[in-house]
């Protein structure tokens, strides 16, 4: 009897302590799930870290906002600035060294050679030496008829002029004769936009062989559709990209301007062309496509990012705000218009918060790794 009284008094000590024990376990448990919930939706990123990867935030505020809309368009080389070169001569043309459309060109540089060697009415030079010396013998003729007073004083002039026209014809021709037979000019510094003749075409005078852009205006051409038409009222300017830059461009910040609104949509198409001109700063190639943001009149006052504070998952939305030096919330966002450059924030965040604006996606990064920096665990 006294044996079984010490085992259970030994069973119910047994009890109590593994109770004790499970206790203190599932205590723990609930800490550091509680823990856990504390830092739910927090990024943790070094500020050392930050600065390597260039990450940087914007306060942000309300600003002036333009409404915008987007449409399609076409970098163009403004009028003006593009010049023909035309064959001086008929002949058969080659190319003066390696010349290719998109080279840079200086004004008189020589472009193309043409050769009149058996062709048609010869070479034109000697056509020239030729009208020259039939010019020197009328002169000649002229002075003993002007002396016995056979012809004016007037008409002696005149047959002395053509003298003199001829002599230059002929100066001139010399100095643009090279071994390949006339030689062709740039007529402007810039580059070549295109080349209109193959080497060893036939070409006559006056016959467009290149076309010079010096590129110092672009014009952007915007392809509107009819259901944007009455917008088109309103527009004060644009912000544009293309393909090859991938920078939104501002028309305010290099000089742009808008030259026309068209009224009506040209034969063949379904589009208003609205078209503005701006100084190219070097990185804009004429003839490429862009999409183009027109700026309207009206502003107001709004919430904005950049675009590039965006980052997107399955359409929705989101912005990384930083809450300290080290610590960052993801947040989603409800977004209204944009303008190419910044996008108006309808909900999501507040004026004075601070966002990421470069880097945004290194962010993302880090918030779907799982990881926490070393320093920031929860052993305690």
């Amino acid at each position: 009897m006294k044996n079984l009284h010490k085992n259970f008094l030994r069973l119910a000590f047994l009890l109590a302590a593994g109770t004790t024990l499970s206790c203190s376990h599932n205590h723990a448990a609930e800490e550091e799930k509680h823990e856990e919930h504390e830092h739910e939706g927090v990024i943790i990123l070094d500020p050392h870290q930050a600065e390597k990867i260039g990450l940087q935030t914007e306060t942000v505020t309300k600003r002036s906002f333009s409404p915008a809309i987007k449409v399609g368009g076409k970098i163009l080389a403004a009028n003006g600035n593009e010049k023909t070169v035309a064959a001086t001569t008929s002949g058969l043309v080659t190319y003066s060294g390696n010349l290719y459309e998109g080279n840079a060109v200086r004004a008189g540089q020589t472009l193309f050679s043409i050769s009149s060697k058996g062709v048609e009415n010869g070479d034109p030079i000697e056509k020239a030496r030729l009208d020259l010396a039939n010019a020197e013998s009328e002169l000649k003729r002229a002075e003993e008829l002007v002396q016995k007073q056979i012809i004016s004083q007037k008409e002696f002039e005149q047959i002395k002029l053509r003298r003199d026209v001829a002599r230059e014809n002929l100066s001139g021709m010399g100095k643009k004769k090279n071994g390949s037979g006339m030689s062709v000019a740039a007529n402007q510094s810039g580059f070549i936009k295109q080349i209109l003749v193959r080497p060893g075409d036939y070409v006559t005078v006056g016959q467009p062989l290149a076309i010079i852009t010096q590129n110092q205006k672009l014009q952007i051409r915007a392809e509107v559709s009819e259901r944007h038409y009455a917008f088109l009222n309103q527009v004060r300017s644009a912000n544009f990209r293309t393909e090859a830059s991938q920078q939104t461009m501002c028309l305010d910040s290099i000089g742009g301007r808008l030259l026309s609104s068209g009224k009506s949509m040209p034969e063949g198409t379904f589009y208003v062309p609205v078209i503005f001109e701006c100084n190219n700063v070097g990185n804009i190639l004429p003839g490429s496509f862009a999409e183009i943001w027109l700026l309207g009149n009206e502003q107001r006052e709004a919430l904005t990012v950049p675009l590039t504070a965006l980052t997107e998952e399955q359409g929705v939305f989101f912005v990384y705000v930083q809450k300290d030096k080290e610590h960052y919330e993801k947040r989603e966002v409800k977004t209204g218009g944009q303008d190419g450059v910044r996008v108006e924030i309808l909900k999501g965040i507040q004026a004075n918060e601070k966002v990421v604006t470069q880097g945004a996606i290194h962010v993302k990064l880090a918030s779907q790794s799982g990881t926490i920096p070393e320093g920031h665990n929860h052993n305690h």
